[in-house]
């Protein structure tokens, strides 16, 4: 069996860790496998299904990683966050390649680009998982310098043909391994958000936290609109970063825009008395309970944005109401699976929530549709075979 090195960057919980998941899933019983991931330890004690794993010393530290794509950081900010950690761990990792032999390995990131040289130098092949969306223009100077870095490593794999099309990369094997979901054989119990929020006869489940990327303040004021309208009983359930959270110093001079955005969030929740319709939970590793509770997913990104909460809508048959951008029409076919809004118009979110609000069969049947599509797309065994196949072979 191959020796595989699989490296995920982050323990946060967001779409890459849970698509590394996956991938650590997929390729665990197919090859001789090693992981790394920050905080390896609480992982395993979260992730059970994983527990098993051999995982690199986390005394590597986080590698360098460039996080240039749609929804980063100020250039400035990633460029001394890629400073910083290649200053710090950057001698750990290139000694650690040096003296442990792979035969490939699994980059579950495009952010960590840098590490391809330094792979490719020990003898082993690099494998780049592209998850993230283009930022701009491809022809632009820092994309045109990823871009070529990333053409460099020996397999490149997309989510989706938009995104293998926006890269635009060069390397001889580009393939699609799509967002993988599981079938989630949920329990109806209660959870302690969805019982505060049953005063509310219909409940929207979003799932990007307060982030200017994933639209927070969209959702807010379209909830505030139709409370216009005279509609009192619809709810939102926020999972993700609270907007709470207290931020040092330290963190208000690095992530100032981050910052500025979490007190305009409060401040219109705040101002439009949303305190309770607008429940904000946290971060929750098993989304599909809240999904469950649910009657509907929005997913209101400002910018071209991976698709994954379509997916896990779907697994659990509810309706998903995204921005009509282009890379959404892989997964959302408007008025069959989902519903499309004007991209940034809050009015017309709102909009489109009270017509599936006043329409409970059209919200059924298209959660159905939607169900029959990431069944047909999205499901671990469907997908599993395939992706070894592609990494492995």
């Amino acid at each position: 069996m191959k020796k595989v090195l699989f490296v995920q960057h982050t323990d946060i919980m967001g779409g890459s860790l849970k698509g590394g998941l996956d991938m650590i899933r997929i390729l665990r019983d197919a090859s001789e496998l090693t992981v790394f991931v920050p905080n390896a330890k609480e992982v395993r004690l979260a992730f059970p299904e994983v527990s098993k794993v051999h995982f690199v010393s986390e005394e590597l530290g986080t590698p360098p990683t460039f996080d240039y794509f749609n929804g980063c950081n100020s250039v400035f900010r990633l460029l001394l966050k890629y400073i910083l950690l290649l200053v710090k761990n950057g001698s750990r990792w290139k000694t650690y390649f040096a003296t442990h032999q792979q035969d490939c390995v699994v980059l579950n990131t495009s952010v960590l680009w840098p590490l391809r040289k330094v792979i490719q130098n020990t003898g082993a092949e690099c494998y780049c998982y592209v998850r993230e969306t283009l930022k701009g223009s491809k022809n632009s100077l820092l994309n045109k310098m990823i871009r070529k870095e990333l053409s460099k490593c020996d397999k490149a794999f997309f989510l989706s043909e938009y995104d293998k099309d926006s890269w635009d990369l060069s390397c001889a094997c580009q393939c699609i391994i799509p967002e993988i979901v599981c079938d989630p054989n949920i329990e109806d119990i209660p959870m302690d958000g969805v019982e505060a929020a049953s005063g509310f006869r219909f409940l929207i489940l979003y799932m990007g936290g307060i982030q200017k990327l994933k639209g927070a303040d969209l959702l807010i004021e379209a909830l505030y609109q139709l409370r216009e309208r005279g509609i009192q009983d619809i709810g939102v359930i926020c999972l993700g970063n609270t907007g709470l959270e207290p931020f040092s110093l330290k963190k208000k001079s690095l992530y100032r825009e981050q910052y500025r955005y979490c007190a305009y969030c409060n401040n219109m929740i705040k101002h439009y008395k949303l305190s309770e319709a607008f429940r904000r939970i946290g971060y929750r590793k098993d989304v599909y309970r809240w999904l469950n509770k649910c009657d509907l997913v929005a997913f209101p990104v400002r910018e071209v944005h991976q698709a994954r909460p379509v997916y896990e809508a779907g697994i659990c048959k509810k309706t998903i109401i995204v921005p009509n951008y282009e890379n959404y029409r892989e997964s959302v076919i408007d008025g069959y699976n989902g519903l499309c809004f004007v991209p940034g118009d809050a009015r017309n979110l709102a909009d489109r929530i009270l017509e599936l609000y006043v329409d409970r069969k059209k919200l059924n049947n298209l959660g159905e549709n939607n169900y029959k599509m990431a069944c047909k797309n999205h499901l671990f065994e469907s997908i599993k075979g395939r992706a070894q196949e592609i990494i492995l072979r």
